[in-house]
């Protein structure tokens, strides 16, 4: 792993792990269907024009797993919708984002092989969408740099939901 990563888990603090979950509290909802995702996976398509580079974007419904929605835009492969799916496993391991995953693994000290693995990868880029109190489908974003795989699901949902997101000041991979 990247010395680079290693010193960015060792910055980290509860006080981020807490931003991450006030922003996770926008993805609860009374209700999200496939249409509403389909919507969203437009959005996350249209936010990523706005990035350096491109993405995989996949949105399942847990409960069926079923793929709602699922684009590779032109220079990713498959290979991204595999990081995408592992960023998911990484998600559905707690129930919060792959990102809060990693922070919370650097908080706690644990092995990079639990973060990062041939099954899971916690870092940013999956949400968790929950619909009356129960952890219904996950959007996940692979493929780009610099924490945008988060800043563009982010940036989609403030647009589909009509509420603006606060900005975080958490450093994101």
């Amino acid at each position: 792993m990247d010395e680079s990563v290693l010193k960015l888990m060792a910055c980290y603090t509860v006080e981020d792990l807490r931003q991450i979950e006030a922003i996770e509290s926008y993805f609860r909802l009374d209700r999200f269907t496939h249409s509403d995702a389909l919507k969203l996976g437009l959005l996350i398509v249209d936010a990523c024009q706005h990035c350096e580079g491109s993405a995989a974007i996949v949105v399942t419904d847990i409960k069926n797993d079923s793929v709602i929605f699922q684009h590779i835009m032109d220079g990713k492969t498959n290979r991204h919708i595999q990081f995408a799916n592992k960023k998911k496993n990484a998600t559905l391991k707690s129930g919060h984002s792959s990102i809060w995953n990693f922070i919370n693994g650097a908080l706690n000290h644990e092995e990079l092989q639990t973060l990062f693995n041939d099954n899971c990868v916690s870092s940013s880029g999956c949400f968790p969408v929950y619909v009356n109190q129960e952890l219904a489908f996950t959007v996940a974003v692979s493929g780009l740099h610099n924490g945008d795989d988060f800043r563009v699901v982010m940036d989609a949902f403030s647009k589909f939901s009509g509420i603006m997101i606060p900005e975080i000041s958490v450093t994101i991979i």
